[in-house]
């Protein structure tokens, strides 16, 4: 199954990045308003609770009203880095919104591997859902996290790499 993934944020600087990291990699990379890109699924790189209230992520409940309580009810509560899971957003436009935490919680998470976790979680599970063919990623643990631009970018073009190889076709 091929999947669609395109990189969408508002940091000049990591599109910047994505677009060294990402050379060679049919990937499409946007800067501009996330909720323009028309796609199956976004992802949010959320925290291991759930909690949808800074960053990203409060755009993306604005977008998706029930979407926290829908992720926690999915989850149990918990969700570890480095996993990930699909929920139905109950909206037209994009049916599905795939939680990938990259911080248990809110905080800075530079100095690790979480962007690779969490985008290559987010990926395995678009790939395994069935009904997902396109997706959009921010850039992973980047706002809240305080990753690096570069850094960021790096581990998530491994985990495209790892999950989707050169062309965006699933193993």
């Amino acid at each position: 199954m091929r999947l669609e993934v395109v990189l969408c944020d508002t940091n000049l600087a990591i599109v910047r990045a994505w677009r060294q990291a990402f050379r060679g990699l049919e990937v499409s990379i946007e800067c501009g308003d996330f909720f323009d890109v028309e796609v199956d699924a976004y992802v949010s790189p959320a925290n291991s609770y759930g909690y949808m209230d800074g960053g990203f992520d409060r755009a993306l409940r604005y977008r998706f009203p029930s979407i926290q309580q829908l992720v926690q009810q999915a989850t149990g509560g918990y969700l570890p880095v480095g996993a990930a899971i699909v929920v139905a957003t109950e909206d037209p436009y994009v049916p599905f919104l795939i939680s990938a935490p990259t911080m248990v919680t809110p905080g800075n998470v530079a100095m690790t591997d979480n962007a690779y976790l969490s985008t290559k979680a987010a990926l395995q599970a678009a790939m395994d859902h069935g009904e997902i063919g396109s997706l959009a990623i921010p850039g992973m643990a980047t706002g809240i996290g305080a990753m690096d631009p570069e850094a960021a970018a790096g581990q998530m073009a491994r985990a495209f790499l790892e999950i989707l190889g050169n062309g965006g076709l699933g193993g």
